[in-house]
């Protein structure tokens, strides 16, 4: 065999080794080891920090409040009063949380303000770019329209829409891609939501899902395949590519309700809030984590 012919040969493996790797899927593990972090509250919503830190938002003190937990030590820490969520975190640390249902404020970890501006609507939505210095706002906008924003945080001024029509969203990194939830009636009484994904630089908008009212959901960070499901007794974790749907039943207690769910930035755990079922009540809500919910096949 010659050089060339072996160097061919060479480059051909290396290049199926990559392929390989690139090509790696993760699959869900409906088996995921579960952790109390947080004890009963009056929870919101909660988020996880880029160090494994937890921030989120509950109600004491008749107002709704912003903490920091950090599991490890268990330490709790007050940042801000008087929110409304939603509330987002950035890879280096900020946070974005709603004040008055129309105002994001943006802080640092140690609860100083950074940045704030009325939109003058409801907020649904609020997180941060990752590739550029500002936030993504979804919010009622005028004559009803469900705005998508993008606002630098360096220009308050501007607002550029990205699409309409848009309730809650998740956003993939890098901000390559966008699902977000819109609301609709089949008949008086009867609600769905349908799921999109956008594609912001390919100006691409399709429906991929059409849903059951549910809580909470969030698209995986690393593998953004993969989207949780909130809002019942269970978590469904549902495969955008393939439809596949794998049912995690995250149950500490005989009867358990899933509030809310969150990735963590690595894309492996899940950030809940769930409560005990009593008599069709839902009671005695805490902060737990679901492990290791996505694992490399």
């Amino acid at each position: 065999m010659n050089r060339n012919r072996v160097l061919s040969v060479s480059l051909l493996i290396a290049f199926l080794g990559v392929l390989a790797a690139t090509s790696c899927r993760s699959k869900p593990c409906p088996e995921a080891e579960l952790t109390k972090i947080g004890g009963i509250a009056v929870y919101d919503v909660a988020a996880w920090g880029p160090l494994g830190e937890v921030y989120y938002i509950a109600h004491s003190d008749n107002s709704f409040r912003l903490w920091r937990l950090d599991p490890e030590a268990g330490a709790v820490r007050e940042l801000w009063s008087g929110l409304d969520g939603p509330l987002a975190v950035s890879t280096d640390g900020r946070l974005a949380v709603v004040e008055h249902f129309e105002t994001v404020v943006v802080i640092d970890s140690l609860g100083n303000e950074l940045w704030r501006k009325d939109f003058g609507h409801m907020i649904y939505g609020v997180a941060f770019s990752g590739r550029r210095n500002g936030i993504f706002v979804s919010c009622e906008g005028d004559s009803n329209v469900f705005p998508l924003l993008f606002v630098p945080l360096d220009d308050s001024s501007r607002m550029d829409t990205l699409a309409k029509g848009v309730g809650r969203f998740s956003v993939a990194a890098h901000d390559s891609m966008f699902l977000f939830s819109e609301f609709r009636e089949d008949a008086p009484g009867s609600y769905y939501l349908l799921f999109h994904l956008l594609y912001p630089d390919l100006g691409k908008d399709t429906i991929v899902l059409r849903w059951e009212l549910t809580g909470s959901f969030d698209l995986n960070p690393v593998n953004p395949d993969w989207l949780a499901l909130g809002g019942t007794d269970s978590i469904v974790l549902h495969n955008l590519r393939s439809g596949s749907e794998v049912v995690l039943h995250p149950h500490p207690y005989d009867r358990s309700h899933v509030e809310f769910d969150e990735w963590s930035p690595d894309g492996r755990d899940l950030l809940m809030t769930i409560g005990r079922v009593r008599d069709n009540w839902i009671t005695d809500v805490e902060l737990w984590v679901a492990h290791d919910v996505l694992e490399e096949q």
